[in-house]
């Protein structure tokens, strides 16, 4: 099985700056390609404006890693550099690899990172008994 659990606040700069029209229709740009995007997918991805700000949030449990998981992530590098003030997390668990971690997916400065998870893994004695 392979289970992920992400959100994504999208912003078009990491700088904290006055209003900018130009930014915003190019923020409004990347969230429309993006939601192009999520309709390809078959991922449970949804761009929602929540007092202002444009969070993405997906999850899903399948039983392989497939296109919906390279989906995901493809989704995950778009944003990071397209929209580089973005930030979010992404978990994503695959027992066909690791049975006992989780690996986080962080957007932070326009990249894409993978880390090691400290906070739900060895799942097997913080989440689990075997």
């Amino acid at each position: 099985m392979v289970e992920y659990y992400g959100w994504v606040n999208i912003s078009g700069s990491y700088k904290v700056e006055e209003e900018n029209l130009d930014e915003d229709l190019q923020l409004r740009k990347i969230i429309k390609d993006l939601n192009n995007k999520i309709l390809e997918m078959k991922s449970r991805a949804q761009v929602q404006f929540i007092n202002g700000a444009a969070i993405l949030r997906c999850e899903g449990y399948t039983n392989h890693w497939g296109k919906e998981i390279d989906d995901v992530l493809e989704m995950w590098e778009f944003i990071a550099k397209t929209a580089i003030g973005s930030y979010g997390i992404l978990y994503l668990r695959n027992d066909e690899t690791d049975i006992y971690n989780f690996t986080i997916y962080r957007i932070a400065k326009g990249k894409v990172e993978q880390l090691i998870d400290s906070m739900l893994s060895p799942t097997n004695s913080i989440i689990e008994e075997y």
